[in-house]
């Protein structure tokens, strides 16, 4: 154990469902960025679109949701999570009045939106479990908008609910409006949550905190980040430097050490005259930030507020879609239709090649995994073999011939598949 302490080589004890899928995003994520600090945002948005869950006006485990818009020419909007066997009653009486929590998504800046199926889960549990009025924002994503434009957008929400409580069931109780957020959305909680302070609400006031492995760093690199350097995970100081570079503009003074990242250092926001919220801090044992995240907390303590840590040795990043999505993670392959699937790969491979982002094995990463996973899970139909192994077919002639057959070899993969499914021999 005490080797473990000094140097970790292992990977944490995670499902191997979840291994694989974590495998898948990883490589996504390497294939989306580019070298010159863009992304390929149709391609993210390709896949995401595969895996967002629309509001349903209907209860679904005892929760219905609404998309509420508070500004269109940003695209800022929110989800609306409202426990129905709370709040669908005329008693409007303070015993029946539930909190509200303000959510804000992780995805370090770049990824990831209210509607993806994993936040929906998460929110949608945290409505009916607590219970609360939940309501996880849409901000904008670096680096199309840097930094301060999730500040601005995650306040706004806060100013529009103060001053639209109509968008609210009625025993929505604002006067206990709770910030929580996990990754970089734990990182604009804090921030937003200082604002907030800073400013005067009509009927608003932020009661606590939740920052559940928030998204903080420093140009210094810490015990956490060089120990679990040989560590296969998400989020590696590769990935990490590449986002913020992406999230800060360009500047004197805009690098890991600006308040809004190192809220530890020297240059960090004085918050001690502030009636900054009870927090709580969430860390992990095999997430790289942790050592910023427990400065944080003995931060908030040194300046008195009221900060509740709590740490697990053996969790991963982003524990809290691992634990709330019960070992499916963010991208459950059982909730995707076996051609949805197949043409995410294809797509995935054929942009890895026209704008030669990655290395040739990435086609062997992204593929072996969904082979692995449709043969083993049997999640979707048995086509779904057939079809990722034309999909790698594809991929082997396109390095070949590199793009001059792909749209060819697209059509009759489409053709193939739909003859082979309904063949008689099928099944």
């Amino acid at each position: 154990m005490a080797d473990n302490k000094s140097k970790r080589t292992s990977s944490p004890a995670l499902p191997w469902k979840t291994r694989i899928q974590l495998s898948i995003l990883n490589t996504f994520n390497d294939a989306s960025r580019r070298r010159d600090g863009t992304v390929n945002r149709r391609l993210i948005r390709f896949f995401e679109s595969r895996l967002r869950t629309p509001a349903n006006p209907n209860p679904i485990n005892g929760v219905r949701t609404s998309d509420v818009t508070v500004d269109s020419s940003r695209n800022l909007w929110f989800r609306l999570f409202i426990p129905t066997q709370l709040t669908e009653h005329d008693d409007s009486s303070s015993d029946s009045q539930i909190p509200v929590i303000v959510f804000f998504h992780g995805g370090g800046f770049v990824y990831l939106s209210p509607d993806a199926k994993s936040y929906d889960v998460v929110c949608r549990r945290f409505a009916r479990k607590i219970p609360a009025v939940v309501i996880s924002v849409n901000y904008r994503l670096a680096p199309e908008d840097r930094y301060p434009a999730q500040y601005e957008d995650g306040f706004d929400v806060l100013k529009f609910l103060d001053g639209e409580k109509s968008v609210l069931p009625e025993n929505a109780d604002l006067s206990r409006c709770f910030l929580a957020g996990d990754s970089a959305g734990g990182n604009l909680a804090h921030h937003v949550a200082k604002r907030a302070c800073e400013s005067k609400f009509k009927d608003l006031k932020i009661a606590g905190l939740m920052a559940i492995q928030p998204f903080f760093g420093g140009e210094e690199r810490t015990k956490s980040e060089i120990e679990l350097a040989g560590v296969d995970l998400l989020v590696s100081v590769s990935r990490t430097d590449w986002m913020w570079k992406a999230f800060m503009p360009e500047g004197k003074g805009m690098n890991r050490d600006h308040e809004v990242i190192n809220v530890s250092g020297k240059n960090a926001a004085d918050i001690s005259q502030l009636d900054f919220p009870a927090t709580l801090v969430v860390a992990a044992g095999f997430d790289s930030l942790q050592d910023w995240q427990k400065r944080d907390d003995l931060q908030l303590l040194m300046t008195g507020v009221l900060s509740s840590p709590s740490f697990d040795d053996e969790c991963p990043f982003i524990s809290l879609i691992i634990g709330v999505n019960e070992g499916c993670f963010i991208f459950s392959i059982a909730g995707v239709s076996s051609s949805q699937l197949s043409m995410t790969v294809a797509v995935v491979i054929i942009s890895s090649l026209v704008f030669q982002t990655i290395a040739d094995g990435l086609v062997f990463q992204i593929v072996a995994p969904v082979i692995i996973s449709g043969i083993v899970f049997q999640t979707v139909a048995a086509g779904l073999v057939f079809q990722t192994v034309a999909a790698v077919i594809i991929s082997g002639l396109a390095l070949m011939f590199k793009y001059r057959l792909i749209t060819f070899f697209l059509e009759a993969l489409c053709e193939l598949t739909s003859d082979w499914a309904s063949s008689p021999h099928h099944g």
